[in-house]
């Protein structure tokens, strides 16, 4: 039986976790409102966009930790140099700007940062333990990644496996109590969203599988490409242009001429993933997002502009999928539609032929009503 001290342990942190989950899950609200409230009011003009990267530039310029996705920083500096807390703030505030004026980037990295910071901030406040500074770090980025991400299960395996944490059975626990709260506040803030669609249909059978593992072959390789062109975006940007401001307007301008050759590039894009998962984009309209994506991101990112990664990577694969099944998938067979119980007994009570246990029924005379709704005599 555990021992007092092993209960009050678990009570304490399961009450901590779900604390510091409620201010990763505020964050994640702040990101979500910031984006949408730029994007009702610039709408889809372009170009805006090397306006809002030049501000955020700017001000990125002031300091280091504002530039960049914010994953290389936490990562840097987990769990004993944590980020500044105002400084993660104002990284959270630049890239909600940045993406929502149509800069192509993704919320994850930089809420991640600034839940990084107050967790490192409330650690360092309550004199952790170096294993305790871990899991208040990692339950703070779970509550905001699972808002973000719209999946609490998934944010807490995310925290983990990124900041390549040891011991990942201990961490589990408050990093999925904190992501499970933060997803409440989100949800209960914004309402019920989803990464991409609900419910999308979709049928699979062991035949597919040889032409998956095509398709992970493909995306695999196309990933490393991509990935690729984000470094050397990245090489190419700090070792040509020293200024901040500089490199963001260069990219701002860059990010503007995709968008207006191609507007499902810019911005967050996961509404236009959203269509590619339901297959209501073209074969050559998907191609082209495919491509224009990955240049976007590459200058956004590439230029050290407040941006994170992880949302436009979704959009990548959504797009390279589509283009995919449209050029060369084989038809899928449809789902057999499955009936429920009452409509079944309809459908074979009216179409066969109608049962009466009466002496006095005939065939003639029988009732085409439904069985249940027949008034059965039974004779002696």
């Amino acid at each position: 039986m555990p021992s007092t001290g092993a209960l009050i342990h678990v009570a304490r942190w399961t009450v901590l976790a779900a604390a510091l989950g409620v201010v990763g899950g505020a964050c994640a609200v702040a990101i979500s409102s910031i984006i949408s409230t730029v994007e009702k009011a610039v709408g889809n003009e372009p170009l805006v966009i090397p306006a809002f990267m030049l501000l955020a530039g700017s001000l990125a310029a002031l300091h280091p930790e504002l530039r960049g996705t914010g994953m290389e920083i936490i990562v840097r500096g987990f769990p004993n140099e944590p980020a500044n807390p105002i400084r993660g703030m104002a990284k959270l505030v630049l890239a909600g700007l940045v993406i929502g004026g149509g800069g192509s980037g993704g919320q994850v990295g930089p809420c991640a940062q600034a839940c990084a910071s107050v967790g490192g901030y409330v650690a360092s406040k309550l004199g952790m333990s170096e294993m305790e500074r871990k899991w208040a770090v990692l339950g703070v980025i779970s509550g905001g990644v699972a808002g973000v991400l719209c999946a609490p299960l998934a944010a807490a395996l995310f925290a983990i496996e990124v900041l390549r944490v040891r011991s990942r059975y201990v961490v589990l626990f408050p990093s999925t109590i904190a992501s499970l709260a933060g997803y409440s506040v989100y949800v209960s803030t914004l309402g019920k969203r989803y990464l991409l669609v609900r419910n999308a249909p979709y049928h699979y059978s062991p035949q597919h599988l040889p032409e998956l593992l095509v398709i992970a072959v493909v995306a695999t390789l196309l990933a490393y490409v991509y990935s690729r062109c984000v470094k050397e975006a990245r090489r190419l940007f700090v070792e040509s242009v020293p200024s901040q401001p500089v490199r963001s307007l260069l990219a701002g301008l860059g990010v503007a001429s995709v968008g207006i050759a191609i507007p499902t590039a810019v911005g967050l894009g996961l509404d236009y993933a959203s269509k590619a998962a339901l297959g209501r984009i073209g074969a050559e309209e998907a191609l082209l997002s495919f491509l224009g994506k990955m240049v976007a991101t590459a200058l956004t990112v590439g230029s050290e502009t407040p941006a994170g990664l992880v949302s436009p990577t979704v959009c990548v694969g959504a797009f390279l999928g589509l283009f995919w099944v449209k050029r060369w998938a084989r038809p899928l067979r449809p789902e057999p539609r499955r009936l429920s119980l009452r409509s079944w007994l309809r459908r074979s009570t009216l179409r066969s032929r109608p049962l009466c246990w009466s002496s006095s029924c005939s065939a003639s005379t029988a009732p085409s009503r439904p069985l249940w709704e027949r008034s059965w005599g039974i004779s002696s």
